[in-house]
């Protein structure tokens, strides 16, 4: 997707270029730093290689039965080269841009204002789900991964003046200043996320085992609101639509670590959190019209590129046993998520009571909820 619009002036084309190498040197180290790490993983060749492939063949067979550390769950990964991975998710997201309209009791819309509160779209919790897979290298015991986590959240809210008493839209440009009766406001909010990792597992102690995670992150947000506001002296049978859009897509390398501590039999706690550093495209937009004046028709949108970092963390339970006759291994884990993107809410705003003026506040959005996986090791 392009990341500039066209420019058509020499200092605009200036100001392309050199917003370019932002871009073309973050997402190349990362690109090439990842490339290095996997050709190091790749086994060795000649006679050493064979060798190496020789003893890991005679390894896997006398040790398929038998796990490392004191307890089942401690198993050699060696004999079981590949992994599945399905996540349930119920999540509430919060991105604050959910407000679209002011109540106040009395009838007077002249500031200060000093009594009433802002009606807001209400966030619901919401399922999500992520899948993924691995394959290990014989090489150092190093796991390629591959997971990919969907959220979708759709919310409507209504408010009417009769109920609330003076309404006063916060999205609008025509009815900046002016009350209405009737308000209603659809707040949609979607990603799409895809990380691409090389894991590697540590055992410090025999009953605690860390996991090192090294790779690259995508993300697709579309953080989207519309508002709809009808009635009051202004409009009377008429109508105005505000329609908000923010697309972001973003890039960059990523860490971290998983720790899991061994209880008892097959039960453990564990603990879990990355961090990535991402270039980020933002597009928002923002369109205004009056189904009885065409001419009043606003339609802004504005091009941004930034760095911005996205945290992941959990904690939580979970057990693992062996099934199917030892050939596979399977955990299940319960957790606590919270993921904080930041700077991924930078909708236009108007300044209430201003001339016509326009900001673009940078908010943070974060999911957060609980979550049930299970892991399969065959």
């Amino acid at each position: 997707m392009p990341l500039l619009l066209p420019q058509v002036d020499g200092m605009k084309r200036l100001l392309r270029l050199r917003a370019v190498p932002l871009w073309a040197g973050v997402v190349a180290i990362a690109v090439v730093v990842f490339i290095a790490l996997f050709c190091s993983l790749l086994p060795l060749s000649g006679n050493d290689g064979g060798l190496l492939q020789e003893e890991k063949t005679v390894g896997y067979q006398e040790r398929f039965y038998e796990p490392l550390g004191s307890d089942i769950h401690w198993l050699d990964t060696e004999c079981y080269p590949w992994t599945g991975y399905l996540s349930l998710h119920l999540y509430r997201v919060s991105s604050g841009e959910e407000s679209f309209a002011y109540s106040k009791n009395g009838s007077g819309v002249s500031p200060p204002i000093l009594n009433g509160q802002g009606e807001s779209v209400t966030r619901k919790w919401t399922w999500a789900f992520a899948v993924g897979g691995a394959a290990q290298f014989y090489h150092y015991d190093w796991n390629v991964c591959a997971t990919y986590q969907y959220f979708n959240d759709n919310q409507t809210q209504s408010v009417a003046g009769d109920d609330a008493g003076t309404l006063i839209p916060l999205r609008s440009v025509a009815l900046n200043g002016r009350s209405v009766t009737n308000a209603i406001s659809a707040a949609a909010f979607t990603l799409n996320e895809l990380d691409v990792s090389l894991t590697k597992q540590f055992h410090f102690h025999e009953n605690l085992l860390i996991q090192a995670i090294l790779g690259l992150r995508n993300t697709w947000i579309k953080n989207n609101q519309s508002s709809s506001y009808t009635g009051g002296a202004t409009l009377g049978n008429n109508f105005v639509n505000v329609r908000q859009n923010n697309d972001y897509w973003g890039i960059g390398p990523l860490g971290g670590v998983v720790t899991k501590w061994l209880i008892f039999d097959n039960f453990y706690f564990l603990g879990a959190g990355d961090i990535s550093l991402e270039c980020i495209a933002n597009r928002s937009s923002y369109a205004e019209t009056q189904n009885n004046n065409s001419n009043a028709a606003i339609n802004l949108f504005e091009k941004m590129q930034y760095l911005a970092p996205t945290i992941d963390c959990k904690i939580g339970v979970g057990v693992a046993d062996y099934i199917c006759k030892n050939k596979t291994h399977l955990s299940c884990d319960f957790t606590y998520d919270a993921q904080f993107f930041s700077s991924r809410s930078n909708a236009f705003e108007i300044e209430p009571y201003a001339t016509v003026r326009y900001m673009r506040p940078t908010n943070n959005v974060t999911l957060q909820g609980f979550a049930i996986s299970l892991t399969a090791l065959y």
